[in-house]
Parts: structure tokens; sequence; C-alpha cells
């Protein structure tokens, strides 16, 4: 349903579109049986979602929407959480600084942790891509080709 910002409100369970998240918290994979060669029971289907924890939701909200051109979302109110969808991609937006949000804290004893995201986009020439970035006062850090999971091609590091 929603709600009067245009936003879904979903619920809590994660299972509005029939989505089965599988996490593990096993950190040593000899518990995995990986001695083993064995087949998957499943097929990768890509990502269901990310999540990304955020110190000013609102803002963070803006700037996902505003400079990444992410669509609304989910919102999570009693969670201090809400969504944004950047292509086919669903990014979970959450309030470190909120206290309905600390049961799902990351630590990094559990290796709650991320390297980077790699955002694709295409339309655009890179140039353009660092002149709209940089218009919205994001610093660009690194500017380098490397490889992903299209090839090679331009990366940006902000």
């Amino acid at each position: 349903m929603d709600d009067a910002t245009g936003r879904r409100r979903a619920s809590q369970n994660g299972r509005d579109r029939g989505h089965r998240i599988f996490t593990t918290s096993v950190s040593d994979s000899s518990q995995l049986g990986w001695g083993n060669s064995i087949t998957p029971p499943f097929v990768p289907s890509g990502f269901d979602h990310l999540v990304i924890w955020v110190s000013d939701l609102e803002k963070a909200r803006a700037w996902y929407q505003t400079i990444l051109g992410c669509r609304p979302g989910y919102d999570y109110p009693d969670l201090a959480m809400t969504h944004v969808w950047y292509g086919p991609v669903l990014i979970g937006l959450w309030d470190v600084n909120d206290s309905r949000s600390a049961y799902a804290a990351p630590t990094q004893q559990e290796g709650e942790n991320v390297h980077h995201i790699a955002f694709a986009w295409h339309g655009a020439a890179e140039e353009d891509v660092c002149r709209h970035l940089q218009f919205y006062g994001v610093k660009i850090l690194k500017r380098l080709r490397q490889v992903g999971g299209r090839g090679f091609g331009l990366a940006l590091y902000f």
C-alpha cells in the first residue's frame, strides 16, 4: 500500500513478493561441508537486496534518489529503514543511529561489513557521469579502469 509520500509500505516479514533470503553466520567453511564438492540445491538468480547503514536516513534517501537516480521503494518506519530501487536492485538504507535498528546493528566480529559496492550505469559518457557527481559535491577519490561483472570498465570511487 502506498503512503502519503508515494513510497510503498511493506510488511516486516520481507516476503511481499515471494522472495526467500538465505543468510549464514558460519565463518568456518569446514562447517558447511566445503571439503566435499557438491552442487548447490538451488540456482543463483542474483541479489535480492543489499543494505547500507547510514547516519541520516532522510539525507541518504535524498542522495540516492537525486544523485544516483534511485526510485522510491518500501518503507519500514518501525525499523528505521527505507528502500530505494537502483534499476532492478533493492537497496535498504538503515539508520545506524536510531534505537529501532539497534537489534540489527553490524559488528565487525560477525563479518557484517562490505569493502565496496559497484553501481553500473548505461546511456551516459564517462565525463558526463563525472560532471553529474561533481555537480552534487561528490568527491571522486579514484578514477581507473578495472574488471567487474561486465568485463573491464570505468571505476569511480567516491
